[in-house]
Formats: C-alpha cells, sequence, structure tokens
C-alpha cells in the first residue's frame, strides 16, 4: 500500500527529478554516483532530489490515504 502510494505520487513529477529519487531512495545510490550516471552535478542531484521529495510530499497531501501511511511515507523519503 505504502509504495503504491508513492508511486502514484511520484507519476506527478517530472522525468529528472524522479529518476534521482528512484536511484537515491530505491536503488540506495549515493548523491555522487547518481550524478556521474546522469552527467550533471552533485549540486543539480541535491537540487533535483529536494525538488522530488517536494512534489511528492505536495501529491501526497491530495491523496486520501490515512495518516498513519502518509507519516511512514514521508519518514521514508526524508
Amino acid at each position: 500500500e505504502m509504495s503504491a502510494s508513492l508511486v502514484g505520487s511520484e507519476m506527478c513529477i517530472r522525468d529528472r527529478r524522479r529518476n534521482v529519487l528512484m536511484l537515491i531512495k530505491y536503488h540506495g545510490l549515493k548523491n555522487k554516483e547518481v550524478a556521474e550516471i546522469l552527467g550533471v552535478s552533485v549540486k543539480t542531484v541535491d537540487n533535483h532530489l529536494a525538488a522530488a521529495i517536494r512534489d511528492v510530499l505536495e501529491a501526497l497531501q491530495k491523496q486520501d490515504i490515512d495518516s498513519g501511511s502518509r507519516m511512514r511515507l514521508i519518514s521514508w523519503l526524508l
């Protein structure tokens, strides 16, 4: 249930932001590794990650899920 909500929320964010979020949160890569893979600076990865998390949090507020599940997703993201 938690991953389904997150995946649904991710659909609302831009591709590059989604890629950064998935590489870091799902695959456990470091920001430097993601920067090398995508051919961008670590600062760009940091910015995309922050924007992706913000986008997902905003999307979660609009979804009809219980507060416990929402809090688990937020803690996982942060």
